[in-house]
């Protein structure tokens, strides 16, 4: 769904050289896959809704937020996502490696992006973005919660709701991924945060700030 949309989001890759022209060829021939560093999207919940993996997503959501979120979070992500509004869920990810920077300019590309096409489209004009964030704890810090993707932390402060649970024992699942860490005192978590779609432009300036 992600990489077959037209025009949104931008997908990070390994560039081939002229000489590898052949090679690219052979690849293409044989199905074999370019690597992907990195992926910046967005997912128009309200224009995929009928799709089984969109429903599977909004029940998740609804079953994460009533098994860990307090009742009063719990009640404002079931609203927001029961009433009538248009819903993007902003797909950040890239490899460890890749810098922060990297993902300032895709998502600020992503951006622009979304502001052309709901022009043409005004359910592209978002209300909320949801994410999904990797988020660590260490043991021995108890409380003290950091960022995979270290700009996602903008986001989260400026999150109208959000939550966190763990998934350390989860590596195995959708929910866990394939992400680990070779740290045994980490906790892996995932954190979901929903922010109004006026907020949007306003964090990417302080991401780029962030990111200089």
């Amino acid at each position: 769904m992600l990489i077959n949309q037209q025009g949104i989001g931008s997908v990070l890759k390994q560039s081939i050289d002229s000489d590898d022209d052949d090679d690219e060829d052979e690849a293409m021939d044989t199905g074999e896959q370019e690597n992907v560093f990195g992926i910046t999207s967005v997912v128009n919940l309200e224009a995929h809704k009928a799709t089984p993996c969109i429903k599977q997503f909004f029940a998740l959501l609804n079953q994460m937020s009533k098994q860990h979120a307090p009742e009063n979070i719990a009640n404002k992500i079931n609203e927001i996502l029961m009433s009538n509004n248009r819903l993007g869920f902003l797909v950040n990810e890239r490899f460890l490696n890749v810098p922060a920077k990297l993902a300032a300019v895709m998502l600020q590309s992503l951006h622009d992006e979304i502001e052309r096409r709901k022009k043409k489209d005004a359910s592209y004009d978002f209300n909320y973005y949801i994410m999904i964030c990797k988020t660590c704890k260490n043991k021995e810090q108890g409380d003290s919660e950091f960022f995979v993707n270290d700009e996602e932390d903008i986001f989260s402060q400026a999150a109208d709701v959000t939550f966190a649970f763990s998934v350390e024992h989860e590596a195995d699942t959708g929910l866990g991924g394939k992400w680990k860490t070779e740290d045994k005192q980490v906790i892996p978590y995932r954190r979901i945060l929903i922010f109004k779609g006026e907020k949007f432009k306003g964090l990417l300036d302080k991401i780029a700030e962030l990111t200089k």
